[in-house]
């Protein structure tokens, strides 16, 4: 049974994806020093700080700055540099960061998968620290990311409902069929406390997120499956085998 590797990656890590193996060569893990000045940077700087910043890691760890992402991950919370982007109310920061990557999205779905649904100490995923911070488009920015999708920043847009308009999903397609049950995944996740990111914004008192988020859901889980225990464990064991390793 193949699993979703959890973060940070270290150097090595990257050779049991093959076909990402060149990450890794010669790499170093960045130290807690470079780790808190990038989180830091992705706080308060601009997107071309940011740029900057992660170019220069690379340079400080032998690793291009898309591998840095899966190794900067902050030791006391477990926040990844999305996380802390998220946090920060920051949907440029989450853009900035995600171009770190190569221009063929769907080949490197897997590690990504690991990095875009990593957990932190508290069991939360970004979504859920988006959905905390009462802007819908934090949180609608963060599963963007997640499905490599342009993000759409404009609130309005957003509450009408108009950005989930158009989803067609072909099961029979693995790599669609997965992106589709990932999603819903990705969506119903539970933190450490058993509330998925709906649960944080309702608790919260944020309507509109909770709205989006369930509309979402529902545009992705078309049958409504995703109520039944039983079918979520089984579309985690196929997403472990799809986007996982030994």
């Amino acid at each position: 049974m193949k699993r979703i590797p959890s973060l940070p990656f270290k150097p090595e890590d990257f050779v049991r994806y093959p076909e990402h193996a060149c990450l890794a060569k010669d790499a170093t893990a960045p130290a807690p020093e470079l780790i808190s000045e990038l989180h830091a940077i992705v706080k308060t700087g601009t997107p071309r700080e940011i740029k900057i910043a992660m170019e220069n890691a690379g340079y400080d760890c032998d690793a291009p700055g898309v591998a840095v992402m899966f190794m900067a991950i902050e030791p006391t919370t477990g926040d990844s540099l999305m996380h802390t982007a998220a946090a920060a109310q920051r949907p440029d920061a989450m853009d900035a960061l995600r171009h770190f990557r190569t221009h063929n999205a769907a080949y490197y779905d897997n590690p990504f998968y690991a990095l875009y649904t990593h957990q932190n100490h508290a069991g939360d995923t970004i979504l859920h620290v988006a959905a905390r911070s009462g802007k819908l488009a934090v949180v609608a920015a963060a599963f963007q990311v997640f499905r490599h999708e342009h993000l759409i920043l404009d609130e309005e847009k957003l509450r009408s409902g108009q950005d989930a308009e158009g989803h067609m999903w072909d099961d029979d397609n693995e790599e669609a069929y997965h992106m589709r049950i990932g999603g819903v995944l990705f969506l119903v996740r539970q933190n450490s406390e058993g509330r998925t990111a709906a649960d944080e914004a309702r608790a919260l008192g944020f309507g509109d997120i909770v709205a989006w988020l369930e509309r979402t859901v529902k545009a992705y889980d078309t049958k409504g499956e995703s109520s039944d225990p039983s079918i979520l464990q089984l579309w985690q064991d196929s997403c472990n085998e799809y986007y996982g390793l030994p």
